[in-house]
Formats: structure tokens, sequence, C-alpha cells
């Protein structure tokens, strides 16, 4: 799972588009590997991408430069 999800951020990393979407990119992996892929997220960052991540891990969450949380809204 690791694999896919650090190849998806090396591919993001190439592409022209300036965001990229990431839904639970942690999902299913140990801390060890989240810490990996957040800092692959992090490195996007540093190369003027946006980042936008859905997650419902508060790790990630807090790795964030800002966090919106959706739950407080509901559907009309």
């Amino acid at each position: 799972m690791r694999q896919s999800a650090t190849a998806y951020v090396r591919k993001s990393s190439f592409k022209k588009s300036t965001i990229v979407l990431a839904s639970e990119p942690t999902s299913a992996l140990d801390f060890s590997n989240t810490q990996i892929v957040m800092r692959s997220l992090c490195c996007l960052t540093d190369m003027d991408k946006i980042v936008i991540v859905a997650t419902h891990d508060s790790f990630v969450a807090g790795q964030a430069d800002q966090v919106i949380d959706v739950s407080q809204y509901s559907p009309r």
C-alpha cells in the first residue's frame, strides 16, 4: 500500500498542475509509512503545489497548514 501512495506523490511532483488532491492517502498504513507519505506530500508544497487532503486521521490533519472540518456543516 505504501508503494502506491508514494508512487502517487512522486507522479504528482512531475505533473504541471498546481493542485494535488489526496483522499485518505494514509489509510491502511502503519505509522512509519504514514510518516513517509506525509513527508512526501509536504515536499510537494515545497514545490509550490497546493495539496488538499481528505482524511479522518488526526495525525495527518495535524500536519496541515489549514484544516477545514466539514463535519460541522450539515447538508440542506
